[in-house]
């Protein structure tokens, strides 16, 4: 599907991390040593080219996520991604309300009555807890 920037959509044709390639062994060109033709087949990328590439990628993500008119099209004419969308915003306000009540019942409750266990006398461990 063609995207309303041009770009077409392929997930399964830019996989990261980039495939490394696969190391074949040839034969050395006469004269020249096998060691050399080692050294060229695992030269590793400079830092220049992988900066480059991650900036490159994370520019591409930069992109993708403000064109927010695709997402409210694809939100407002896909049931599945509404349905999704639905389950992924009840799920993390299960899992936020379930943390607060967590602490607020148990962690909260145990730290109290720790502090309650240690004298008063020292202070130092009351600080700490």
């Amino acid at each position: 599907e063609a995207m309303s920037s041009g770009r077409q959509h392929r997930p399964s044709a830019d996989p990261w991390p980039p495939a490394q390639p696969e190391l074949q062994r040839r034969p050395a060109p006469s004269g020249t040593p096998m060691a050399a033709v080692a050294a060229e087949e695992l030269r590793k990328p400079q830092i220049g080219e992988v900066l480059r590439e991650g900036f490159t990628v994370w520019l591409a993500g930069v992109q993708d996520a403000v064109q927010l008119r695709e997402c409210v099209f694809y939100l407002a004419h896909s049931e599945t991604i509404r349905c999704r969308t639905l389950q992924c915003i009840t799920l993390n306000g299960v899992i936020f309300l379930g943390s607060i009540l967590f602490f607020d019942w148990t962690i909260d409750p145990a730290l109290t009555m720790l502090r309650r266990l240690v004298h008063e006398d020292e202070v130092w461990a009351t600080e700490f807890v």
